[in-house]
């Protein structure tokens, strides 16, 4: 997103409409580390449920010049692209899923794998300047129909003053310590462990602080120069994060609403109904279930307070109506089951004011608003709000509101980035789209080249094979795990995996 407050801010300027000059499209669509949630919590009685850990359902790009680079959670390996042609410059295999975009500085790449080792790679040419093992152990477990560590690093490399901070491990029990390396040469130059911290996404920093989201949990702050904790935040969870001077914004998760702490007293400044939020000076620019919106937020401050009383009576309200759907499930008895239904039918009829009024309240800072459903990123070059959707990409005029673009794109857009001129979208069908100005024409298709047998035909051929056959015929197991000791250089595990689903 841009910078380590993770603003989605670019200051290109991209010119309208564009083209589609290549897609590329990768052997394997992401494999995200956590599933959707299921739609209802009956336990807190909250439905329509959010997903709060969706940081890596698509390939995140980032760009240099010209080259693009990202990292791959399917075949765990990362990836330096031409921005010109989307062909292949270089890759790089880690040891494990790539979850999070690379970070670039001074021209060498930064990220981390689940295989808990940091990597530092020569942006020209893929080279290892250093590799950082962040465990203390060589315990591996199933992870994702994978093998990882017990200690994954999946949090985002931040770098500042030339020191690279993240953090290693997602399970308090297995070992949590954040890091402070020389980015230069890997050396170490202080760890904090952790008993209390599951940290997942991207992180963030301020000039002292760094704020560490933790997934479906708040997010937690901690000292930049010696990683001691500050603090944690309250409210809801959510790997969607962003720094507004001292403040942080969070959340989206769950119900979708995002809140605006001060970062020493963690007071809430202010909440918004949304997925995503942009702040550029006074203004935000939201994104939420069904639209678009530009707020002055001064004005929205302003009637926060009025705002915060209607949504308790609305939450009040609502519990009331969970209560009464339960109790109608139980009744017996056409007259219980209308005195039910006439109860509902009130509680129904307030919340519809409550909402309307709700909605004048916001309205007294609404700049602009749109409707569009069904989107899933958000970042703001120049004048141009870019949004990400399903099937397609929009452009509205930051100060107006009014449609400058749209095109077609293959998935769902969790993942745009502005680079040397172009746009680049990436979806969770593994497909990256780059558009740029100039004329209409076929976009190129990249696609890697898929080697069916990566071993030669010769005399093994026939051993591997008959092997694995009768392996197969005396176990009749076709799915699972499957542990191969002394595999050498692989023959048996491709004949297994071409005659199951191992």
């Amino acid at each position: 997103m841009h910078d380590n407050q993770r603003s989605g801010i670019s200051n290109e300027k991209l010119n309208f409409p564009l083209s589609e000059n290549w897609q590329y499209v990768s052997k394997h669509a992401p494999q995200p580390a956590w599933p959707s949630p299921a739609k209802t919590d009956y336990w807190h009685r909250e439905a329509n449920i959010k997903p709060r850990v969706t940081y890596d359902r698509a390939y995140h790009v980032v760009g240099a010049g010209n080259n693009v680079y990202f990292g791959s959670s399917a075949n765990d390996k990362i990836y330096c692209l031409d921005i010109s042609t989307g062909k292949e410059k270089w890759s790089f295999f880690a040891g494990g899923p790539v979850r999070l975009a690379p970070t670039i500085h001074e021209g060498n790449i930064y990220f981390g794998s689940d295989d808990g080792n940091v990597y530092c790679l020569n942006g020209k040419n893929g080279n290892v300047i250093w590799l950082f093992d962040a465990t203390n152990t060589k315990r591996i477990i199933p992870g994702n129909e994978r093998l990882i560590s017990v200690i994954p690093v999946r949090t985002g490399i931040i770098i500042q003053n030339d020191i690279a901070y993240f953090c290693a491990g997602i399970f308090p029990n297995e070992g949590v310590t954040m890091f402070a390396l020389d980015a230069k040469t890997g050396n170490k130059i202080w760890d904090q462990p952790s008993d209390a911290l599951s940290p997942q996404g991207f992180m963030l920093a301020s000039s002292s602080k760094i704020f560490i989201p933790t997934g479906r949990s708040t997010p937690e702050v901690f000292s930049l120069v010696d990683g001691r904790k500050l603090g944690t935040f309250s409210g809801t969870g959510g790997t969607f994060a962003l720094l507004n001077g001292e403040s942080l914004v969070y959340g989206g998760g769950d119900l979708g609403e995002l809140e605006i702490r001060e970062p020493n007293s963690k007071d809430q400044i202010a909440s918004f109904n949304g997925l995503q939020i942009i702040i550029q000076d006074e203004v935000s620019y939201l994104r939420s279930d069904n639209e678009i919106s530009a707020i002055n937020r001064t004005l929205h401050n302003k009637n926060y307070k009025e705002w915060k009383k209607v949504e308790e009576t609305k939450s009040d309200l609502t519990n009331d109506l969970w209560d009464l759907r339960e109790k109608r499930k139980l009744a017996k008895g056409k007259k219980r089951l209308a005195r039910i239904d006439a109860q509902m039918e009130k509680v129904i009829n307030k919340i519809t004011k409550i909402d309307k009024k709700i909605k004048n309240v916001e309205s007294g800072g609404l700049i602009w608003q749109q409707p569009l459903e069904d989107t899933y990123s958000m970042i703001l070059a120049d004048n141009a709000l870019i949004i990400g959707g399903n099937g397609k990409i929009d452009v509205f005029d930051k100060n107006d509101g009014k449609l400058l673009w749209s095109n077609k794109i293959n998935g769902k857009a969790y993942s745009l980035t502005v680079a040397n001129g172009n746009l680049l979208v990436s979806t969770d069908m593994g497909t990256i789209h780059c558009f740029q100005k100039g004329k209409k024409s076929k976009p190129r298709i990249i696609r890697p080249e898929k080697d069916r047998n990566p071993y030669p035909k010769d005399e093994r051929t026939k051993v591997y094979s008959s092997a694995a056959k009768q392996i197969i015929k005396e176990t009749g197991i076709k799915k699972g795990y499957c542990l191969v000791l002394g595999c050498g250089i692989g023959r048996l595990m491709y004949e297994l995996a071409k005659r199951t689903d191992l």
